[in-house]
C-alpha cells in the first residue's frame, strides 16, 4: 500500500521543467490575448497548462475543472505576473496531492 502511495504522491509532483515552461508561456502570451471580459486570464491559463498537464494526466475531468478554474477574470502588473503562476503552481499541486 505505501508503495502505491508514493507512487501516486511522485506523479504529483512538479519537475523544474515544469515550472520554466510555465514561466515561459507566462512570460511570451501574458499580455497577446488579452479580453475586455477576463482580461489576461487566456494567458495565464495556457501558462498553466504545463502544470495541469502534470498533475491532472491521468483524470479527464480535474483538468477540465482546473482549466476553467484558470479561465476566471485574472488581471495583474507584469512584474507581479511573474511571481503569481510559480504561487498558483504550488497551490495546484498542494491541492492534487490532497485531493486529487
Amino acid at each position: 500500500m505505501n508503495e502505491t502511495l508514493n507512487e501516486a504522491t511522485v506523479k504529483k509532483q512538479l519537475t523544474k521543467k515544469d515550472l520554466i515552461r510555465c514561466f515561459l508561456i507566462w512570460e511570451t502570451t501574458s499580455e497577446s490575448c488579452l479580453s475586455y471580459e477576463r482580461l489576461m486570464s487566456m494567458g495565464f491559463c495556457h501558462a498553466m497548462t504545463p502544470i495541469i498537464n502534470r498533475l491532472y494526466a491521468d483524470n479527464k475531468e480535474e483538468r477540465i475543472k482546473a482549466l476553467r478554474r484558470h479561465m476566471m477574470f485574472f488581471n495583474t502588473e507584469n512584474n507581479w505576473g511573474a511571481f503569481i503562476p510559480g504561487l498558483v503552481a504550488s497551490m495546484e499541486e498542494d491541492m492534487a496531492r490532497r485531493y486529487g
